[in-house]
């Protein structure tokens, strides 16, 4: 109820760690150019990620993990939040449960029933599963 007293740009979106994020707060970061960052965690830390960094952007059980060459680190964002997010960056949802940056994909091995299994660049412990679902995006998208 106190939220409807607030001008609109100052109501909470969201919130990092119980502090309400607001519109104005995310107009500030905007002129910031902290667009082009993921705030994750490591280690009890909260990192900003560049995002053309990431690599995948993965579901394990109810966690988020996004993983680039340095690391591994926990998002608080939804997968679907975070495709959204990075939609026109060069990401693709290839399956349910990963998103992956196609600008550092290394190879692509046909498996069985038209899927497909993808290596990533400095993530060589890796291979993310392609869905049927998804194979014709992931096609479309380096023109195969």
């Amino acid at each position: 109820r106190a939220e409807a007293a607030l001008p609109r740009g100052a109501r909470p979106m969201a919130a990092v760690d119980g502090v309400p994020i607001t519109a104005t707060a995310a107009a500030d970061a905007d002129a910031q150019g902290l667009t082009d960052r993921l705030a994750v965690l490591s280690g009890g830390h909260i990192v900003l990620l560049p995002i053309k960094e990431i690599r995948v952007v993965s579901m394990d059980g109810e966690r988020v993990v996004v993983r680039t060459g340095q690391g591994r680190y926990t998002a608080r964002h939804p997968l679907a939040e975070l495709e959204t997010r990075f939609r026109g960056r060069g990401f693709l949802r290839v399956h349910r449960a990963h998103l992956v940056n196609l600008g550092h994909l290394l190879t692509i091995e046909s498996f069985f029933n038209g899927t497909y299994l993808l290596k990533l660049r400095d993530v060589g412990d890796l291979t993310v599963p392609v869905s049927r679902r998804h194979a014709a995006e992931l096609r479309a998208a380096i023109r195969l």
